[in-house]
Formats: structure tokens, sequence, C-alpha cells
């Protein structure tokens, strides 16, 4: 793993030495370095596993729009939910470091794409946490914050699912957007 950590930290630099956009990096089926988000992941063809995955996803999704709508009046815009498998070596540029691509879940902030790669529902890990949190990136447009128990980007958080709505609608209400 560390060499190819190694190699990654290699890549990077000479691609910034050649000022190419370092956002979305990864190794295509062949090992080449590709840019764009198919070099991060792949999402998966829509068969009964996929959809399950995302019913799964997309019940967080409507917990979430019903306690907007009770506690706010407000709507929910449409979020486009995609199951992915993240490439093996990729890695994202995210708050100023390059990391390999381990995560829980990403979305476009502000964008209203949620991508959750298969393995984090298959672990067990705690999609509700995991769902509200990419949804206050793509609907509210949150960057990740420090201290915080639900933003926190480095690392995932074990409380209650009470707990988890309770902090997504007080960072829904200090995003501004309501």
């Amino acid at each position: 793993m560390s060499k190819l950590i190694d190699i990654i930290t290699e890549e990077i630099s000479e691609m910034k030495r050649k000022g190419k956009d370092l956002h979305w990096r990864g190794r295509n089926e062949k090992g080449k370095m590709v840019t764009g988000k198919k070099a991060f992941a792949r999402e998966r063809d829509m068969n009964d596993e996929t959809y399950k995955l995302r019913r799964d996803v997309m019940g967080h999704i409507y917990d979430a729009k019903r306690l907007l709508r009770n506690k706010f009046g407000y709507d929910l815009p449409r979020q486009r939910i995609r199951i992915i498998d993240v490439h093996p070596g990729a890695f994202i540029h995210n708050e100023g470091e390059y990391i390999p691509a381990y995560i829980a879940g990403c979305a476009t902030r502000g964008g209203n794409d949620i991508y959750i790669p298969a393995k984090s529902i298959e672990a067990g890990w705690d999609l509700k946490y995991i769902v509200f949190h990419e949804l206050l990136h793509s609907a509210f447009c949150l960057p990740h914050i420090k201290g915080s128990l639900l933003m926190n980007g480095e690392r995932f958080e074990n409380i209650s699912n009470e707990e988890t709505e309770k902090l997504f609608l007080q960072h829904v209400q200090e995003s501004g957007k309501i």
C-alpha cells in the first residue's frame, strides 16, 4: 500500500509541474493515469442488486425530505443518487490535500449529485449518517466542518439516528439556504 501511495505522490508532483488540474485523478483499467470522475469510480449498472442498494439510500433521502418539510416547510431538490465502485489507486483533492479515495460517500457541492460506494452500504456503516452528510454537501453547499460530529470530513462518528437528524437540521439552518 505504501508503494502505491509513493507512486501516486510522485505522479501528483509531476502533474503539478505540468500545471494540470488534479481534482479527480486515478488509473483506468490499463493502469494509465486519467482525469475526470470516471478516473475515480465507476457507476454500477442498474440491476436487482444495485437497485436494492440505491433503494436503501433513497429511504434516507425521503427521511430528510420529511424532516425538512415538517420543520421548515422546505422541499428538498431532487437528488441524483449513484451507486459506485471506487477504483483501486484512485485519489481525490479534498480541502487542499490529495488523499486515497477510501470514502464512505461523496457529493457535488450544490450539484444535487450523491455518490455512495457499494462497499459503504455492504460494510454495514451507518447509512443514514453518510446520506445526511452528503446531502448537506449536495443540497446545501456545506464544506467539511472541523469539530462537527456530522460534517467532520476526517472521521466517521458513531452517533444515534436522533442526534444525526438534530445535527442535520442544525446545519441546514446554518447554511443560510432556508
